[in-house]
């Protein structure tokens, strides 16, 4: 029976229409599908490519490895923080969880919900 949310999760991919960013899933359920595309909203922006992702926020970077998506469509992956700045409390150096979900063609990071695409520019105003 643990088979048969996968196959739900791999029939729903198959039909999804893969053209648009956001919709990009590859891998095998080894280990989860990992998540690849470009997402932006608010206050994030998140880029995953099948060997490394990046989240960028108004006042900090984070790189991590790639994203893998659980039988939830959910990710955690542990992340180095590359730029900082603003009145924060991270550091270059400093790790970092990214974590998120997905839902459709969206993906949500903290409370921000992030879209297909590129977005506008993210600007600290610390």
């Amino acid at each position: 029976m643990r088979s048969l949310p996968l196959i739900a999760v791999l029939v729903a991919i198959a039909c999804s229409d893969g053209s648009r960013p956001g919709n990009d899933f590859t891998g095998t359920w080894s280990g989860g599908v990992q998540l690849t595309g470009t997402w932006s909203g608010t206050d994030h922006r998140l880029v995953a490519t099948d060997t490394a992702a990046t989240l960028v926020s108004r006042c900090f970077t984070v790189q991590s490895g790639p994203l893998m998506l659980t039988d939830s469509l959910t990710f955690q992956a542990s992340g180095t923080v590359t730029q900082a700045g603003g009145l924060i409390t991270l550091r270059v150096g400093d790790p970092y969880v990214v974590m998120g979900r997905v839902v459709g063609s969206q993906v949500q990071i903290d409370q921000d919900v992030l879209r297909p695409g590129g977005g506008d520019v993210l600007v600290c105003n610390a």
